[in-house]
């Protein structure tokens, strides 16, 4: 199955189905600033198959060299997250951050799976830093420095 790149655009989330362990964040997709904020970045793209976004991510500079990784996951995105695994990989090569963070729930064993596929490692476990209260991984991924 092919899976379309295109650059974030706040529509791709109507309608969206957000995966169960992040449908805490249902209203906040719905929220026209919040998507604004994410499509503010440089660096989001979404990934569509048969027409329908399946996962919407991308980095939000902190300062230069150094951003933020975020993601929306849909319901069904499971069987083409082979695909959108590869893409994401190819999305983090191409950009200029030198340090990408990400947050993944504690519990999430997927969320962290794929933080590991994408060639994430932890550094902290951050507690009760959820709105709920619930504990969250801080994972990093540092490129090498490159001579001068």
């Amino acid at each position: 199955m092919t899976i379309q790149i295109v650059r974030f655009n706040p529509v791709h989330l109507d309608g969206f189905d957000l995966q169960d362990a992040q449908a805490w964040m249902q209203q906040s997709i719905q929220d026209p600033a919040y998507t604004k904020t994410l499509a503010d970045c440089k660096h989001c793209f979404t990934a569509i198959a048969d027409g329908v976004p399946m996962f919407c991510g991308g980095v939000m500079e902190i300062w230069p060299g150094r951003g933020l990784a975020w993601a929306l996951v849909h319901k069904q995105a499971g069987q083409h997250m082979h695909a959108i695994v590869r893409s994401v990989r190819g999305f983090m090569q191409c950009t200029e951050f030198t340090r990408i963070e990400a947050l993944v729930d504690d519990d999430f064993k997927q969320g962290v799976q794929l933080m590991r596929l994408l060639g994430f490692k932890q550094e902290a476990v951050m507690q009760s830093f959820n709105p709920n209260g619930s504990d969250c991984r801080l994972f990093s991924r540092v490129k090498p420095c490159q001579p001068s």
